[in-house]
């Protein structure tokens, strides 16, 4: 046997020798097996159905636990403009058939227009105010009928909901339409999976009332 040769199978029994070794030692590990993933991290199945929130909101919102609200708000508002367009009024019936050269008429019709804006802008004011008093109604509405949803949702086993308009386009123009198709994210869904009238049923309102098919062209 040549030199090299001897030279090769030593470093190769040396090398089997220390492996040997070391499998033996109790300082050996053994490889452990990959841990089980999580349960928290094992995928569940996804299901999603679809919702009209804003048909559901608009029906909330018309229903009397909030129209009620809303028109004694209005009512309220409007008894504080009531003294004004009795006061504007009375002076208007006086300045029409007033001589507008004579002093104290000149006064009147000063304090006519004086009133006059004052009565316009606590219109404006009121005005703001009630569109605030129904913002906030509406998005009151808005976040019982998101409550509802998550209820159906947990009750129907759906992991997700997407707010889908289910009524049929009928824009008449661009800007109406690009807002109509943006309330229209789920191009496609299983049948079945609208859940608008379950979130509605939830909410305790009247059921929504199915759409008509439009009328064939006449031929």
């Amino acid at each position: 046997m040549q030199r090299a040769e001897r030279i090769a199978l030593y470093t190769v029994s040396a090398a089997a020798l220390v492996l040997s070794i070391r499998a033996a030692s109790p300082d050996s590990r053994a490889v452990a097996a990959p841990a089980a993933a999580p349960a928290s991290l094992v995928e569940s199945p996804v299901r999603i159905a679809t919702c009209d929130t804003i048909a559901a909101t608009d029906a909330l919102f018309a229903s009397e636990t909030y129209a009620q609200p809303r028109k004694a708000e209005e009512d309220r508002l409007k008894t504080r403009l009531t003294p004004l367009e009795t006061e504007l009024d009375a002076l208007q019936k006086e300045l029409q058939t007033a001589d507008p050269n004579k002093p104290e008429n000149q006064a009147k019709a000063q304090t006519f227009q004086s009133k006059r804006d004052d009565y316009f802008k606590l219109r404006k004011e009121l005005s703001e105010s009630y569109d605030k008093f129904v913002s906030t109604q509406f998005g009151e509405a808005y976040e019982r009928v998101q409550a509802a949803a998550r209820a159906v949702a947990q009750e129907n086993n759906y992991t997700h909901v997407l707010s889908h308009k289910a009524s049929r386009i009928s824009a008449k123009d661009p800007q109406s339409l690009i807002a109509d198709l943006l309330g229209r994210p789920a191009l496609v869904a299983p049948e079945g999976t609208d859940v608008t009238d379950k979130v509605i049923a939830q909410l305790k309102l009247p059921a929504k009332p199915a759409e008509q098919p439009s009328a064939s062209p006449a031929k």
